[in-house]
């Protein structure tokens, strides 16, 4: 329950401290039925130490899958555009992708403890 609560009040723009590997280990958690449906597999590199002073609601908001506005007209979404803005803008950091077709994605997230 504190989990869910604690969910619910970070998809706002509060800043706090929090442990970065707590973070995505939950949120990718909560997403594991979604993920389950399809045919991903989903490895974390995360530093468990690793303590920070910013927004989890922006970082935990970067994992939402095929988020869109307008899927009733067909759109799948504007996921990486919103990922890059809140990578670069709230959280103050980098993002990187690399993909090798039939091989996966790689997403590097370079983040500073304090935006």
């Amino acid at each position: 329950m504190r989990r869910l609560k604690s969910g619910a009040t970070d998809r706002g723009i509060e800043r706090r401290r929090f442990v970065l590997g707590d973070l995505v280990r939950e949120t990718m958690a909560s997403l594991g039925p979604q993920l389950r449906k399809h045919d991903f597999e989903v490895e974390i590199e995360v530093a468990q130490e690793v303590a920070m002073d910013s927004y989890p609601g922006a970082l935990a908001h970067i994992f939402d899958p095929f988020f869109t506005t307008r899927r009733d007209a067909g759109n799948s979404g504007l996921g990486m555009h919103i990922v890059s803005s809140l990578v670069s803008g709230t959280l103050g950091g980098s993002i990187a992708v690399e993909s090798t077709p039939g091989n996966g994605t790689l997403c590097r997230l370079i983040l500073p403890l304090q935006p």
